[in-house]
C-alpha cells in the first residue's frame, strides 16, 4: 500500500509566487501601455512618407522600443528613427514642402518637424543626400559630435559620416556648417568640408561634385545609362592619376568595370538596372604609394511603358439603367511608384472625362456612359529629376445603352447532358449537378426552371438565386429518371424581367453507362490518311485530321484551335472549306468559310458544340468535288474551381478585443489556377442567410491572394458574407472560363455601452 504524502508550502514558495504575479502584472501593464502608445502614434498626422525603398528599411516610433519593417508609401511620424540594413536604400519625401532625403545603406536618422523646418539627427555612421525645394522653411542635419549643417530654401547637399569624420558636400545653393566648438563656416555650390573627430574643420583632399549619394536614373529598354561623375582635389592631389571602379555589391567585389584616369577630373559611369556601387580613388603620386577614396552608389530603375490588357481594343460594354463597371487593368513596371489612368472621348486624350491615380495595376469605375472611349495609363518612376512619366499606347472600347435586360446564356451543363445518380445499399439515390449561366450585371435575381417539355411550360420545379449558378441535389430531388429541359430568366431591382434562355435538355439516370469516348488526338501521322466518301463525284479527298468523330477539350480548342489537314487526289482549280455547327433544332448551319484554303489550316476560337466540315471544289478537268461532311465535337469548358478561403475563418467575430489590437481586417485566400481576374465582394447577410445589399466590391488581379479592409467604418454591427469570384480571360480579352464563387461568413459584435443606473446614496442613521 502506497503511503499518502502531504505537501507543505513554505514561506519562500509564497514569495516566489508573489514575485511571478508581480512580474506578470507589470508585463501586462507595459504591453497595454505600449499598445496604446502605438495606436496613439498612428493617429497622428505623418510628416513624411517613404516614397522609394530597396531591401530592408526599419522604423521605430519615438515612444517605442520595437522596430517596424516599412514598405513603400509607409508614413513617417515626428520623432521616428529610420534605419537601413546592408545593401538597402530609401527616399523619405516630406509632406510639408516636397523636400526629399535619400538614405544610403547602414544609415540611421531620427527625424523631427520643428518651427524652423526639418531637423535630422544622424547616427554614428551612414550618409544622406537632401534635396530641399523652394518652399522649404529650412533643413538641418546634426551628428552625435554636435556638428550641424543647415540650409534655407532650394538647395541640394550630402552629409556622410564614417569613422568619426563628418563630411559635407553642397551641390546646389548655400549651406552653413557649425562645428562642435560653435565656429560657423559657409559653403556654396561645389563646396566641401569635413569635421574631424577632434572637432576641427578641414577641406577634404577629394570631393565628388556629382552624382549625389543615392543618385537614381531610368533604364529604358535595358540600355545602360551614362552618368557623369566629376570631382575636385586639394593641391597635394592635383593632376594625380585616378581609378574609377564599379561593382554590384557594396564591398566592391567583383568589379564590373575599371577606368584609369591619368588627366582631368571627370569621367562617365555606365549604370544598368539595379544598384551600381562606384569607388573613386586618387593617388598621391604616379607611383601610387598612397591614395584617398570616395564611394557612392547609383540606382538604375528599369522603366517600361505600361501594357494595356483590359479592356482589350474594341471591347464592347452594355448597360440598361446603371452604368457598367469598367475595369482597367495593365501590366506595369516593378519599380513604378504610381500610375495615372485616363479615359477620354477622343483619341488625342484631350480633356479626360475619367482620371484616377493608382498604386496598383487595376482600377475600376462606373462613371462612363454610352459612347466610344479611349484610355491610357501613365507610369511614374522616381528618378533624380523627380517623378518621370512613361505613357502607354492608347486603346479604345465602346459602351452602348440597351432597352431590356440581356437574355441569360446557359453555360453548364451542355445540351443533352447526362446527370448520373448512384444508389447505396439502402436504395437511396445520390447525385448533384451545377447549372450555371452568363447573366446581366443589372440582374438582381435569377429564376431557374425545370420542365418536362421542350418549351419549358410544364414546370416541375424552379429555383431563385442571386448568383449565376445553382447546385441541385438530385438525390433528394423528387424527379424520376428521364429527359428534362431547363432555362433561366432574370429580374432587375426595378422589376424588369428578361426573356428566358434557350432551353437545354438533360437526362437523369441512376447508372453510369460505359460510353465509347473517341480517343484524344495525340501524335498524328500526316501520311496516315483516310479517304472521305465522295458525294456526286468520283474524285476522292484524303483526310489526315481530324478523324471523324474526334472529341476535343474545350479549352484547347478555344486557345489553340482545331487543325484540319486534307488532300485531294486531283489538282483543284478552286476550292472552299466550310465549317458548320449544330444548332438547337438539330440542323447544321455554316459558321465559317475559307476560299481556296491551304491543305493544312487551323480553325481558332471554337466554342463548345458539335461541328461538321467539308471540302467543296472544282478540278482542273471540270469535275465537282463535294465531300461528305466529317464531324468532330468540342466539349464544354468547366468553370474554374472556387477560391480556397483562408482568413478570416468561417463565423469569425470582430469584437472589442480584436479592435484593441488591430484597426483593419485582413482577407486571405488561394485563387484558383488559371484565374486572370477576381471580384472581391462583401454583402450584408440577411436573416435567412442569403446575401443582402452589397457593401463593397473590388476588382483584383488573378494572382491576388489578399485584401485589406482599412476602413472598418464601412461595416456596422451584424453578420456579413465575403466572397471571391474568379474568371480566366485570354490574351485578346475574351472570357475563357467563368468562376465558381466561394463565400464565407463573419460578423461584427461590439457591445453597446449599458445605460448608467443611478442609485441613491443610503444615509446611515445615527445611533
Amino acid at each position: 500500500m502506497r503511503k499518502r504524502k502531504s505537501i507543505r508550502f513554505r514561506g519562500s514558495d509564497f514569495v516566489v509566487g508573489a514575485v511571478c504575479l508581480f512580474l506578470l502584472s507589470g508585463s501586462l501593464y507595459l504591453f497595454e501601455r505600449d499598445l496604446n502608445r502605438t495606436l496613439a502614434d498612428l493617429n497622428r498626422a505623418p510628416i513624411a512618407f517613404v516614397s522609394f525603398k530597396e531591401n530592408t528599411v526599419m522604423r521605430r516610433l519615438q515612444s517605442r522600443t520595437l522596430w517596424d519593417r516599412l514598405q513603400k508609401d509607409s508614413p513617417v511620424y515626428d520623432g521616428d528613427i529610420i534605419r537601413l540594413a546592408d545593401d538597402s536604400q530609401a527616399t523619405v519625401t516630406f509632406t510639408a514642402d516636397g523636400s526629399s532625403m535619400d538614405m544610403a545603406s547602414n544609415s540611421m536618422a531620427q527625424i523631427f518637424a520643428t518651427e524652423e523646418g526639418i531637423a535630422v539627427n544622424l547616427g554614428s555612421d551612414g550618409g544622406v543626400s537632401v534635396k530641399a525645394t523652394d518652399e522649404s522653411q529650412g533643413f538641418s542635419i546634426a551628428d552625435e559630435s554636435g556638428a550641424r549643417v543647415s540650409v534655407t530654401g532650394k538647395s541640394q547637399f550630402t552629409v556622410e559620416r564614417s569613422s568619426g569624420v563628418m563630411g559635407v558636400q553642397v551641390l546646389e545653393g548655400t549651406a552653413s556648417l557649425v562645428s562642435p566648438s560653435g565656429a560657423e563656416h559657409e559653403l556654396s555650390d561645389g563646396g566641401a568640408l569635413q569635421v574631424t573627430p577632434s572637432g576641427s574643420v578641414e577641406t577634404p583632399p577629394l570631393a565628388v561634385l556629382e552624382p549625389a549619394q543615392g543618385h537614381k536614373v531610368l533604364i529604358m529598354d535595358g540600355v545602360s545609362a551614362a552618368v557623369p561623375i566629376s570631382w575636385t582635389t586639394d593641391a597635394a592631389h592635383a593632376d594625380k592619376p585616378a581609378v574609377l571602379t564599379t561593382s554590384s555589391s557594396a564591398s566592391g567585389e567583383p568589379e564590373l568595370s575599371r577606368q584609369e584616369i591619368t588627366s582631368g577630373t571627370d569621367a562617365v559611369i555606365y549604370a544598368g538596372a539595379g544598384t551600381t556601387y562606384w569607388t573613386l580613388t586618387v593617388f598621391d603620386d604616379a607611383a601610387e604609394t598612397g591614395s584617398v577614396s570616395v564611394r557612392g552608389q547609383i540606382t538604375g530603375i528599369a522603366a517600361a511603358s505600361p501594357q494595356l490588357t483590359v479592356p482589350f481594343a474594341g471591347q464592347q460594354f452594355s448597360y440598361r439603367n446603371e452604368h457598367p463597371r469598367v475595369r482597367f487593368q495593365w501590366e506595369g513596371g516593378a519599380a513604378a511608384s504610381s500610375y495615372l489612368v485616363e479615359a477620354a472621348d477622343n483619341p488625342e486624350m484631350e480633356n479626360p472625362v475619367f482620371s484616377q491615380a493608382a498604386g496598383g495595376t487595376v482600377v475600376s469605375t462606373e462613371s462612363l456612359g454610352a459612347g466610344d472611349w479611349y484610355w491610357r495609363v501613365t507610369a511614374f518612376y522616381t528618378a533624380e529629376s523627380g517623378a518621370v512619366p512613361v505613357v502607354s499606347a492608347v486603346s479604345s472600347f465602346s459602351i452602348t445603352q440597351k432597352q431590356a435586360l440581356a437574355v441569360p446564356a446557359a453555360l453548364v451543363p451542355a445540351d443533352n447532358a447526362m446527370i448520373l445518380c448512384t444508389l447505396d445499399e439502402n436504395g437511396e439515390r445520390s447525385g448533384e449537378a451545377t447549372f450555371s449561366w452568363k447573366g446581366d450585371a443589372e440582374t438582381a435575381v435569377y429564376t431557374v426552371s425545370f420542365a418536362s417539355d421542350p418549351s419549358v411550360s410544364s414546370i416541375i420545379q424552379s429555383f431563385n438565386t442571386t448568383s449565376n449558378y445553382v447546385t441541385v441535389n438530385f438525390g433528394g430531388f423528387d424527379i424520376p429518371d428521364g429527359l428534362y429541359y431547363w432555362s433561366v430568366s432574370g429580374a432587375s431591382a426595378d422589376g424588369s424581367v428578361s426573356e428566358s434562355s434557350t432551353p437545354r435538355s438533360f437526362t437523369v439516370v441512376t447508372e453510369r453507362p460505359a460510353p465509347a469516348v473517341p480517343a484524344e488526338p495525340t501524335v498524328i501521322d500526316a501520311y496516315e490518311e483516310t479517304a472521305a466518301e465522295p458525294a456526286a463525284a468520283s474524285v476522292p479527298v484524303f483526310v489526315s485530321l481530324p478523324k471523324n468523330g474526334w472529341s476535343f477539350d474545350g479549352l484547347e480548342a478555344l486557345r489553340s484551335g482545331v487543325e484540319v489537314q486534307w488532300r485531294c487526289a486531283s489538282r483543284l482549280e478552286s476550292s472552299r472549306f466550310v465549317l458548320s455547327r449544330r444548332q438547337e433544332s438539330g440542323e447544321y448551319v455554316a459558321v465559317l468559310s475559307h476560299e481556296d484554303p491551304a491543305e493544312r489550316i487551323t480553325v481558332t476560337r471554337l466554342g463548345a458544340g458539335e461541328y461538321q466540315w467539308r471540302i467543296e471544289g472544282l478540278t482542273a478537268a471540270g469535275q465537282d468535288v463535294v465531300m461528305e461532311p466529317m464531324s468532330f465535337t468540342v466539349r464544354e469548358i468547366p468553370p474554374l474551381a472556387p477560391a480556397v478561403l483562408a482568413e478570416p475563418a468561417p463565423e469569425f467575430v470582430v469584437n472589442a478585443a480584436y479592435l484593441r489590437s488591430s484597426r483593419t481586417l485582413e482577407f486571405r485566400w488561394e485563387p484558383p489556377a488559371g484565374a486572370t481576374s477576381q471580384t472581391f465582394s462583401i454583402y450584408r447577410r440577411m436573416s435567412d442567410g442569403r446575401p443582402g445589399w452589397k457593401v463593397l466590391e473590388e476588382e483584383l488581379p488573378g494572382a491576388a491572394r489578399a485584401y485589406t479592409l482599412s476602413d472598418l467604418s464601412q461595416l456596422d454591427v451584424g453578420s456579413f458574407i465575403w466572397s471571391v469570384d474568379a474568371q480566366a480571360e485570354g490574351t485578346d480579352g475574351i472570357v475563357e472560363q467563368f468562376g465558381t464563387p466561394a463565400s464565407s461568413v463573419f460578423s461584427i459584435q461590439i457591445p453597446l455601452p449599458r445605460q448608467v443606473e443611478m442609485i441613491a446614496p443610503v444615509i446611515a442613521e445615527e445611533e
